[in-house]
């Protein structure tokens, strides 16, 4: 089993450097192919919106075939296209190749965590998928570091040539997975298909419409589509503002961009363990820590980003920097916090 989650793990933190790798990259590339630099961003946003809407077929394909055999066929498929992606040499072969390889890089979470859910215990789930959570994270910030720092020394093509080597060194490796059976970890699964009732696995979509009279589900969803907007249009601008206006080396550039987010890695304990505390003597609790991480991470961030108006000096830049570090390390706090209590309010018993 522990071969098996180790397996998953490496394959979520190299897919997840998929749509992370070119963007640091934007100049390079639009200036070796002949086109302008925000149509990378461009690239990038198609690249995710694919790769969203084709996770919801490799999800339906999951409950119809081997999950295992689909992961194998996504790997290899982005892993190939990837490979292809060096070959571009305009704006419209870059965006053909990267489409298609979202397509495959679609599969990775929803089967990944399917597989997850049948190999590991119950009880030890939740770790297991903030460890997938946390990695996935990882692998956003890897490709941006190889990007980030290789750029600097190579051609653009040698961080997605690494990436697509990755992509195949995966692929080898998920044909030592062995695929467990559906449930195999649950026991409410197993004694009811031993008594022949059975039970089923698919989400239906009368399921779904409960799901979404939840009020508080509609609410954390849009704040967290939000989040997820404000933080990528920050890291993916943040080291070519800083490479084009300010003429800060890409390494430096993506050094600034590790300290900012590598923030919120403790930020998530630190106020989640401060909203189980208030959560002890105010219900109401944790929901305050997040209002308070909310607003004072979007003034902060407001602030920062005006000061960019004020002036190009480098101190404004360090000043920059210190604001977005402290809006980073508060926004990281609003998940961890939000998720308990949504959890709390609505466990399923």
């Amino acid at each position: 089993m522990a071969k098996n989650t180790q397996i998953l793990a490496i394959l979520t933190l190299f897919s997840s450097t998929l749509f992370s790798i070119i963007t640091p990259m934007a100049f390079e590339i639009s200036s070796a192919l002949g086109f302008n630099e925000s149509q990378v961003t461009f690239i990038n946003s198609m690249f995710l919106m694919v790769g969203a809407i084709s996770s919801l077929f490799w999800a339906l394909l999951g409950d119809k075939f081997s999950r295992k055999i689909m992961l194998i066929i996504s790997t290899l498929e982005w892993s190939i296209l990837t490979f292809l992606t060096i070959f571009s040499t305009n704006f419209l072969s870059l965006l053909i190749y990267q489409l298609i390889t979202a397509i495959g890089f679609g599969a990775s979470l929803p089967l990944i965590f399917s597989l997850t859910v049948d190999l590991v215990d119950s009880e030890s789930r939740g770790k297991k998928f903030g460890y997938l959570s946390a990695i996935y994270v990882l692998g956003n910030g890897l490709g941006q570091i190889l990007s980030g720092f290789l750029i600097d020394y190579y051609t653009w093509q040698i961080p997605i040539l690494i990436i697509s080597l990755s992509g195949f060194f995966c692929t080898g490796l998920l044909f030592l997975i062995n695929e467990p059976s559906r449930g195999a970890k649950d026991e409410l699964y197993k004694i009811l298909d031993e008594t022949a009732i059975g039970i089923g696995y698919k989400i239906k979509f009368k399921d779904l419409k409960q799901i979404w009279k939840v009020k508080s589900t509609i609410w954390i969803l849009l704040l967290n589509f939000a989040m997820f907007i404000s933080i990528g249009a920050i890291s993916s601008f943040f080291i070519s503002m800083l490479k084009n206006d300010y003429g800060v080396s890409s390494t430096l550039a993506t050094v600034f961009l590790i300290i900012i987010f590598g923030s919120q890695v403790p930020a998530g304990p630190i106020f989640g363990k401060l909203g189980d505390k208030r959560y002890e003597t105010d219900k109401k609790g944790r929901m305050k820590i997040v209002f308070i991480c909310l607003l004072s991470g979007s003034i902060l961030y407001i602030i920062a980003f005006s000061l960019l108006f004020i002036s190009n000096d480098f101190s404004i830049v360090i000043l920059f920097i210190i604001l977005a570090l402290g809006g980073a390390f508060l926004f990281g706090g609003i998940d961890k916090s939000i998720t308990k209590d949504y959890i709390k309010c609505h466990h399923v018993k």
